[in-house]
């Protein structure tokens, strides 16, 4: 199984042209509408948009602080502040799962969260197979304008002879990316390898139902 993650698209054709599954998108909302020196980041009006699309939202701290500067009041409120803020949006009764901003994860947070969330993502690499860390998610990035594509097909390949879930995640996508984002072309070129493959693509729902249930078999 693949799931593809992003925090920002400025265009939303690199997804309905190509992806055959909704996208995840993690939000912190306490940036809707702001800039900084290197993104603009997206506004209320374009995580309707996207939810409307059919795309879904995780959560992220409000203000995407990581959660190891938190105490435990501080980041519950984060986490509450952003969870209701991205339900009044979206219209989704429960935001289910979470990205650990800056891929910062404590022990602590691990613990009073996960009864929260039902998956949260790390930015440990790797491929989620066997016993799966549901608290921190292993993800593969996109970032650059460039990446071989020899290193696109090797963890395809892998996640398919593991049976496993495999995670690809990137903060923008557009022709001048950021450094943490990737070009629609590259994009194109990654879902286009996975479609061609054995492996599956799905939202992390879906992927997070798809193995829950066979644990209880």
């Amino acid at each position: 199984m693949t799931t593809f993650l992003s925090q920002r698209s400025e265009q939303e054709q690199p997804f309905s042209r190509v992806s055959v599954s909704p996208v995840h998108f993690y939000v912190a909302a306490g940036l809707l509408g702001k800039t900084d020196i290197y993104h603009e980041y997206a506004s209320q009006l374009e995580i309707q948009n996207l939810r409307e699309s059919g795309h879904n939202l995780g959560s992220h701290t409000y203000s995407h602080v990581s959660v190891r500067t938190l105490n435990k009041s501080k980041l519950l409120f984060e986490i509450l502040h952003n969870d209701i803020t991205l339900e009044q949006l979206s219209g989704e009764s429960r935001i289910n799962h979470f990205s650990y901003p800056f891929g910062k994860i404590s022990f602590r947070a691990k613990r009073l969260l996960k009864p929260r969330f039902a998956t949260m993502r790390g930015i440990r690499a790797g491929i989620n197979a066997g016993r799966i860390d549901f608290a921190e998610l292993r993800a593969i990035p996109i970032y650059g304008r460039s990446w071989p594509d020899s290193d696109i097909l090797y963890y395809i390949s892998k996640v398919v002879e593991a049976k496993g879930w495999l995670i690809f995640y990137t903060h923008d996508i557009c022709n001048t990316p950021s450094l943490w984002g990737t070009t629609p072309a590259f994009f194109k070129r990654l879902v286009m390898a996975t479609l061609d493959s054995e492996a599956e693509i799905m939202n992390v729902d879906r992927a997070f139902n798809k193995i829950s249930n066979s644990l209880r078999v």
